[in-house]
């Protein structure tokens, strides 16, 4: 709503990478998460993770503060990319949805769309693959 009418620009949006960012499998447990994933146990699967609590937090706080639409994106596919969005679901956290994507599909995806704000990505070689919009992601600081 801008001055009592509605506008129809789109709410702005941004894409995290879960995938080493908010959800890091230790080292210990990457061949049975590996299998997990391939039985199609992916719940089991992400209660082997470490999750990082402050960007989950930060992402909470873009959502509800700075009216930010909030998308997860991982690589580990379909399955797990619903059992990530059930789990945020179960936790509270405000987003919109988690994709399973490549690199290059998210950044073929987000080229032209002015309403993408940011995709936050904590490999540095994706960085360049998002143009503009890459952001590279270490802690909730490098969120904004």
């Amino acid at each position: 709503m801008r001055n009592g009418d509605l506008s129809n620009e789109p709410a702005p949006r941004i894409y995290v990478v879960f995938d080493d960012c908010m959800g890091k499998i230790p080292d210990e447990s990457k061949e049975l998460v590996n299998v997990l994933i391939g039985e199609g146990n992916f719940d089991k699967a992400l209660s082997h993770m470490d999750f990082n609590y402050n960007i989950i937090a930060r992402l909470g706080w873009l959502s509800v503060r700075k009216n930010v639409n909030i998308y997860l994106v991982t690589w580990m596919g379909e399955g797990m990319a619903q059992a990530i969005e059930t789990y945020m679901s179960d936790m509270n956290v405000p987003v919109r949805g988690c994709l399973a994507l490549t690199s290059g599909q998210l950044a073929r995806m987000t080229a032209q769309d002015d309403s993408v704000m940011g995709i936050y990505d904590p490999d540095p070689k994706h960085a360049l693959s998002y143009g503009a919009k890459g952001r590279i992601i270490r802690d909730e600081r490098d969120l904004t």
